[in-house]
């Protein structure tokens, strides 16, 4: 067997199969003990999801039932995913944020006959909806906890052990009974502007995403990137983890954001997926320290920068880079640049980011120091992606060009619409939502607004039910002045207010990390956040941030007031959903008073 019986699988749990006899004793992942990192081979994988699937059979799952995973970002997740997939079923995952009330929805919704969880904390509440949820036969728990009818991971693979002796074949055999256009996962939306809905996606549609990623960014198998993403997130789900089981690479499971920089300085991985905000916060760090550095040293590094920049939009626009300039960029890599790719390992090969706009800036610097990075375009509903950017096409500012086999055009009102194979095949339950989305043609609504330039780059706008529509009959896409005001580090979250108002105003939250620095200085020491975000300073400025962003706006789009809010939003008070997209409708009905002072004023 070889490397294109895997590419030529036809579901992807038949690639699984396939890849642990191709990979067999090559790393698929690790993870981290108390003893350290512990390695697992493709045929040890293989087994444990051998083991689960039929230790599954054994406790009575029957073909195409549904598994829900409430748990983080772990090996055990995607051994329960992979072991329910080898039953003809799915599994439909459950963000760790989430709430009891809203996990019995997506259990419901889903009519799961099997919920798994991380651990006592989470099996507590699970086990505490139990009357909210009568389709759950039983529970596995892969991180400790007892109750009725509750197995460990463990003994659900001794049950399979001994289920094998009876049914030798069975695995292989219901693996083989799978189709191409069965439902390989349920991904739930995040639910900005109502109940979540459960995508189905299928084997063929998370295969045609797999080998697009792949003949845009060629991972090998020596690739390693670090899991940390949620995997009931179509983006770590699907973009992250099916692409390693096509391409054969491996990742590093690291549940907790805070230890990615120790992680990425002694796992060296060469692939990063992550939300813009993890990028900005580095780069600010990056630039804070750069900026309080000794005078030569500051000097030096931004005449590396200068280099590094200059090289990088001639690598972009597909122009050589001249000798004196290669002579200056080797220098400023030796100076600089070497001590920048280390902080992250030093291997890295692509940072990728979607989800949210992310400034230039930030994408050009990352270019310039030798850490290529590319935006990306997508949603749950077209398997993850449609768009990217990659080597030799890529242009900053937008988020690429069409996967092959996906078409893309621009509706007359501005909305982007897609066809192709990674058309999802609707919504669980909502026949209605899914022919809104899905018109007669096979067009794809995506509900983002974009433009498409003459070599094929998207540039997305906005959301389309964010625009904006002035007393004065002017559209304004809001994120595009967002994004142009967050450039000020002190700022963290932005959401611009005046649909049907004369004129634009800007609620902002501060970042924590920078009020703490402030807060530890000698001209705030001993305040309050509230006083901090009231002094003179703070307030003018923010003034500057918002003063330069208007200078690159039309006059209409222009902020007129602010005002700085004492905490920012969060998943918790119920402004963001799971995947940090900030509820504006909550926000705004939170805010109301504070806005109306804002007009009244």
């Amino acid at each position: 067997m070889t490397e294109n019986d895997c590419r030529n699988a036809p579901t992807l749990s038949e690639l699984f199969l396939r890849r642990t006899r191709v990979s067999a004793e090559r790393v698929a992942y690790e993870y981290e003990t108390v003893s350290g990192w512990t390695p697992a081979s493709w045929t040890e994988y293989g087994e444990l999801v051998r083991e689960t699937s039929e230790g599954l059979a054994a406790l009575g799952m029957a073909f195409g039932d549904r598994v829900a995973v409430w748990g983080d970002t772990m090996p055990e997740w995607t051994v329960v995913d992979l072991a329910a997939m080898a039953l003809g079923g799915c599994t439909a995952g459950i963000y760790q944020t989430n709430t009891p009330d809203q996990a019995a929805y997506i259990i419901n919704d889903s009519a799961a006959t099997v919920v798994v969880v991380d651990g006592p904390g989470r099996l507590a509440q699970a086990l505490a909806i139990r009357h909210q949820t009568p389709t759950v036969r039983f529970y596995i728990t892969w991180g400790g906890g007892t109750g009725p009818d509750v197995h460990t991971l463990d003994e659900v693979r001794r049950r399979g052990r001994t289920y094998r002796e009876d049914n030798p074949s069975a695995y292989e055999d219901t693996i083989a009974r799978i189709q191409p256009d069965d439902v390989a996962v349920l991904v739930y939306t995040s639910g900005t502007t109502g109940p979540p809905k459960g995508a189905m996606l299928t084997h063929a549609n998370c295969l045609f995403c797999a080998r697009g990623v792949l003949q845009r960014v060629p991972l090998e198998p020596d690739d390693a990137n670090i899991a940390f993403l949620p995997l009931s997130h179509v983006a770590e789900h699907v973009c992250s983890f099916y692409v390693r089981l096509y391409a054969g690479s491996m990742a590093y499971y690291m549940p907790e954001l805070s230890r990615f920089g120790e992680v990425a300085r002694t796992k060296s991985p060469t692939t990063v997926m992550a939300v813009p905000r993890l990028y900005e916060k580095a780069y600010a760090a990056i630039m804070e320290r750069a900026s309080n550095a000794p005078p030569r040293t500051k000097k030096i590094f931004d005449w590396a920068l200068l280099q590094g920049g200059r090289a990088a939009d001639l690598r972009l626009a597909g122009k050589p880079i001249p000798p004196g300039l290669a002579f200056k960029l080797k220098l400023a890599d030796k100076l600089v640049f070497v001590k920048l790719r280390n902080v992250f390992g030093g291997r890295i090969k692509m940072f990728g980011s979607g989800a949210a706009p992310i400034s230039a800036d930030i994408v050009r610097f990352f270019h310039a120091v030798g850490m290529p990075f590319y935006e990306a375009y997508g949603m749950t509903e077209c398997t993850g992606i449609s768009h990217i950017n990659s080597n030799g096409q890529c242009r900053i500012g937008s988020v690429g060009t069409l996967l092959d086999g996906f078409e893309c055009q621009i509706a007359p009102d501005g909305e982007i619409l897609l066809r192709g194979g990674g058309v999802f095949k609707g919504y669980l339950n909502q026949p209605e939502a899914t022919a809104e989305a899905i018109d007669a043609d096979g067009w794809l609504h995506t509900g983002d607004i974009g433009e498409l330039d003459a070599d094929g780059f998207l540039k997305i706008t906005d959301r389309k039910k964010n625009l904006i529509i002035t007393a004065g009959g002017k559209n304004v896409a809001p994120a595009n002045s967002e994004l142009l005001i967050k450039r000020e580090p002190l700022i963290s979250q932005v959401v611009v207010i005046g649909d049907r108002r004369h004129f634009l105003v800007a609620l902002i939250t501060l970042s924590a990390d920078e009020i703490a620095k402030l807060a530890s200085s000698n001209g705030f020491a001993g305040m309050t956040v509230a006083q901090i975000a009231a002094s003179e300073s703070v307030q003018a400025r923010i003034q500057r941030a918002i003063d330069q962003a208007n200078t690159e706006l039309a006059r209409y789009e222009n902020i007129r007031k602010f005002v700085i809010l004492e905490r920012e939003f969060s998943i918790e008070d119920g402004e963001m959903t799971p995947t940090m997209k900030l509820k504006r409708k909550v926000i705004e009905e939170t805010y109301r008073d504070r806005i109306e002072e804002l007009y009244a004023s």
